[in-house]
């Protein structure tokens, strides 16, 4: 059993293709987890992740054990196909995140009160002349329609306002 994973071991290393073919794969995977028609389990998809990150450094590691090596050509070749995994992992995780399946069960568990008063809008609240049943809420419409009104309850207090344009004038 050592025996056959030292060899495993030694064919990934001393593989041109072989690193790079395992990430790409590991990226097949994570893509067919987050399809939505499949509805997968969400750890698939985080352990396929996981894997794919690992397969990046299997790359960097089968690119140093290559050079040091002196395989040149399986080394660089190695060492080249890192950034390129590594762009097309950012660009495959950041389209995934974007568009993928995930829900975030927000509200699953709200629960609305049945005794609350639902009030609808109204269309145009400043030429609305229904007759309402909050006393404020009549006048400062019936204020509203009419420009100059001296309604107490509409009157903003102005002291303040008249505090800061002494102080800062417009000009």
């Amino acid at each position: 059993m050592n025996l056959r994973i030292k060899r495993t071991a030694a064919r990934y290393f001393d593989s041109l293709w072989l690193p790079t073919a395992v990430h790409l794969a590991l990226l097949g995977i994570l893509a067919v987890s987050e399809l939505p028609r499949w509805r997968l389990p969400y750890f698939i998809s985080d352990t396929a992740f996981g894997f794919i990150v690992i397969s990046l450094v299997g790359i960097l590691s089968a690119a140093i054990w290559n050079l040091a090596k002196t395989r040149w050509a399986a080394g660089w070749t190695n060492l080249a196909m890192l950034p390129i995994c590594a762009a097309i992992t950012l660009v495959s995780a950041l389209f995934l995140l974007m568009f993928g399946p995930r829900e975030d069960h927000f509200a699953d568990d709200l629960n609305i009160p049945t005794d609350i008063a639902v009030a609808e809008p109204f269309d145009n609240a400043a030429t609305e002349t229904a007759p309402s049943e909050d006393k404020f809420k009549a006048s400062l419409l019936s204020a509203l329609d009419t420009p100059g009104s001296d309604d107490a309850a509409v009157t903003p207090d102005m002291t303040s306002l008249i505090v800061c344009n002494k102080l800062m004038p417009i000009s």
